[in-house]
């Protein structure tokens, strides 16, 4: 009789688990392909072929994202300059005692510098 009351608290805390951590590993994975999204940016030759790459690479890394926005910062896309790519990312949670079971959104910042020694070739 006392499993039947005590056993939902446990499977509850599980569960909270579960969701905790899948989300936490989709924020690391998001901060990643920022990341490698402003670095691929950052080795093209003119800002569209920039923004181009930056978006091709979001979107492959970025797989576990139900609607991901690109949003890339190039400047003047001179060596020395930095590109940013800001990627905001939305993440079905599952339905588990203190979430909803709808999105949740995630948002992460990646920053590579172009670099200065380049060939303007």
């Amino acid at each position: 009789m006392e499993t039947v009351l005590v056993l939902p608290i446990p499977v509850a805390i599980m569960l909270f688990i579960v969701v905790i951590t899948r989300l936490i590993a989709a924020d690391i994975d998001l901060g990643l392909a920022a990341y490698h999204a402003a670095r691929d940016a950052s080795l093209q030759r003119t800002a569209a072929e920039a923004v181009t790459a930056a978006e091709t690479t979001a979107a492959a890394s970025a797989s576990d994202c139900a609607d991901l926005t690109v949003a890339v910062t190039v400047g003047n896309f001179a060596p020395g300059d930095t590109v940013t790519v800001t990627l905001t990312c939305h993440i079905p949670t599952l339905p588990a005692p203190g979430f909803d079971g709808t999105t949740h959104t995630l948002t992460a910042t990646g920053t590579a510098r172009i670099d200065t020694w380049r060939s303007e070739l």
